[in-house]
């Protein structure tokens, strides 16, 4: 039942990172963000994608486990404080009332999208 629901996820989570990925480098130049911001969300997510395939390949390898451990941790911090940051940021800069429904849509979005992979990747590294 869990590889249905995480095959599931998988693909909602590839083609939602695909999307924004893809619309970071077509917005215009003035509403991108700095390089090495896309290059860390792209990181992340690549690893957090690289997990959950490891956890729905049924990787059962004792060095690979030990491996994940200190890299899914790692890797759900810099989520976070990717997230904050960025929120944070949008909201010292923010030029209206109205963009603060927009960030907080953003914000959601994000949770949505993140928080389970991140619990994916813990769970693959300290209790499969």
């Amino acid at each position: 039942m869990l590889n249905k629901w995480l095959l599931g996820y998988l693909v909602v989570f590839g083609l939602g990172n695909a999307f924004l990925f893809l619309g970071a480098f077509l917005l215009p130049k003035e509403d991108r963000d700095p390089p090495l911001e896309t290059l860390v969300d792209f990181f992340v997510a690549s690893t957090l994608f690289a997990g959950m395939l490891l956890l729905l390949v049924d990787i059962d390898s004792p060095t690979v486990r030990m491996l994940w451990k200190p890299v899914s941790i790692v890797v759900a911090v810099a989520a976070v404080y990717a997230n904050l940051r960025a929120r944070f940021k949008e909201l010292r800069d923010q030029e209206s009332a109205e963009e603060h429904g927009a960030i907080a849509f953003a914000d959601c979005l994000t949770i949505t999208l993140f928080l389970p992979s991140i619990a994916f990747n813990i769970y693959f590294a300290f209790w499969r």
